[in-house]
């Protein structure tokens, strides 16, 4: 990811191997393996590896219509 992007769905990322910057709106967080970020829609992001070592990770989306018709 070079440049900050955002979804109109929800995120989230979690970290399985490496390490990682990961930027979120105006704050910066480095991510270990284990760590999981939540992302609303809409928000700015971006991840960068700042080493030669490749990292691994799982994201998944949800729609916020789905998450809606989740809650009572």
């Amino acid at each position: 990811y070079p440049d900050f992007h955002f979804h109109t769905h929800y995120e989230l990322f979690f970290l399985l191997s490496g390490s990682l910057s990961f930027y979120a709106e105006h704050s910066c967080y480095q991510l270990q393996p284990g760590d999981l970020v939540i992302l609303t829609n809409q928000e700015l992001h971006k991840a960068q590896n700042l080493t030669d070592c490749p990292y691994c990770r799982l994201v998944i989306h949800l729609a916020p219509a789905y998450l809606a018709s989740l809650s009572t």
